[in-house]
């Protein structure tokens, strides 16, 4: 089969990463019975009531890392990464009370501790992939998350400060680093055909995206405080952007000869982007529930 090229971009190592969102309902209560009734109360709260606890319709994201398929042009085909974790991990999750269920018999099953657990459930599941499972962002309530880690990959430098502004957001991080970011949406088309597969191989690898479509892409990029202000950040993003929105992706000269595949359009983002100025990561929503990022590793 005729593999399709993916371009190298600019030399230095950039970290692709795919999410992608699920949700689960469950229940769980947060209750140590080495304690006393009246010492759960006092660290747990309401959490700690209830025969069965309390319940909350969960949304967890799953995101990985790994080559970016010649073929194909994905990291992963994100109807496979569904299809296994609704059928093979959220199934034993979803719609119980966590408390019973072996992850946590002897585990108090906070937010931290199912984020954590999901992420280990996660690496056994796909242990025999290219790609591998790298953070589970799990959200409890709009106000409470937590984020496991895998061992090895480490979040940027914790943030100590954000200060939004009406044009963009200021991170202040533990290292003394400072990071502006800007975010703007655009409205485009696209669809996933690769020229080098036949019409049939590319209905195989890709579905019912091979017809033309559309989405409503939100960008976010941040930069390094020092190399950029906000507004000049503002207009560069939206300068970059301007020939796409309500564009046909495909037919732009920059997407000429490639497989449109969101992993290609970050990357492709990325190279117009760091040619004023260097970032730091980038972020594209295609949808809710899809999500792709790109760090830089320096």
């Amino acid at each position: 089969m005729p593999r399709f090229k993916i371009n190298s971009g600019t030399p230095f190592v950039r970290r692709l990463a795919v999410s992608k969102r699920f949700e689960f309902s469950a229940s769980h209560r947060l209750y140590n019975p080495q304690w006393s009734l009246e010492k759960n109360v006092a660290v747990y709260g309401n959490d700690s009531r209830g025969t069965y606890g309390h319940g909350h319709n969960f949304v967890v994201f799953f995101s990985f890392e790994g080559p970016v398929d010649p073929v194909t042009g994905m990291v992963v085909e994100l109807s496979i990464i569904k299809e296994k974790i609704n059928a093979e991990l959220l199934i034993h999750y979803d719609h119980f009370y966590l408390n019973d269920t072996p992850q946590f018999r002897e585990t108090i099953p906070t937010v931290e501790a199912i984020a954590v657990a999901l992420l280990s459930d996660a690496i056994g599941l796909f242990s025999t992939t290219p790609y591998t499972p790298i953070s589970v962002h799990l959200i409890e309530t709009p106000t409470n998350s937590a984020t496991a880690y895998r061992d090895g990959v480490a979040p940027f430098p914790g943030i100590i400060r954000r200060d939004h502004h009406d044009t963009g957001t200021i991170e202040t991080r533990q290292d003394g680093r400072s990071f502006i970011e800007v975010h703007s949406p655009f409205s485009a088309t696209h669809r996933l055909m690769s020229p080098t597969l036949s019409i049939d191989e590319n209905r195989r690898c890709f579905g019912k995206c091979v017809r033309p479509h559309g989405h409503m892409f939100e960008v976010w990029a941040t930069f390094d405080h020092r190399t950029m202000t906000l507004d000049a950040a503002n207009a560069h993003l939206n300068t970059v952007l301007g020939p796409w929105n309500y564009g046909d992706l495909n037919e732009l000269e920059e997407f000429k000869g490639q497989l449109v595949s969101v992993e290609t359009i970050i990357r492709i983002l990325w190279d117009k982007l760091a040619v004023t100025a260097p970032l730091v990561r980038l972020r594209l929503h295609e949808t809710p529930n899809n999500r792709f990022s790109l760090r830089s590793s320096q």
